[in-house]
């Protein structure tokens, strides 16, 4: 498992992704513990902090439960207030698209400000 360099995603919203579809697709099912934080940075190759930013973003979503002194358990249940269990299918291609919107958005502003800039100068 790696983390996709040409993905416009930061890679904690793609680790996040990825795991989502294991929960999803029930790779992950109810109950299952999910590796620790070092465990899931070496796997994916990202910093501790990316894979911590990602279990806070499933965590957010209702997906998972971190259980003190045990670990980070895939919830039985997801949250009935979570966006998660808003969008049950389509949430993962929903949630990619609007990181890809607003990433492409964020480089168009970038460019947008150089070009004025340069203009300007």
């Amino acid at each position: 498992m790696s983390i996709n360099a040409e993905d416009p995603r930061p890679p904690s919203r793609q680790l996040a992704a990825s795991l989502r579809t294991a929960i999803r697709t029930g790779e992950l099912t109810s109950g299952s513990k999910l590796p620790a934080i070092r465990r899931l940075a070496e796997q994916y190759g990202v910093a501790v902090g990316t894979a911590q930013a990602a279990m806070d973003i499933l965590r957010s979503e209702g997906l998972v439960q971190a259980v003190s002194g045990r670990g980070t358990f895939v919830r039985s249940r997801p949250d009935s207030t979570s966006s998660a269990s808003l969008m049950p299918a389509e949430y993962d291609v929903l949630v990619s698209r609007v990181e890809y919107l607003d990433t492409a958005v964020k480089e168009l502003s970038d460019r947008l400000a150089r070009l004025e800039t340069e203009r300007n100068a």
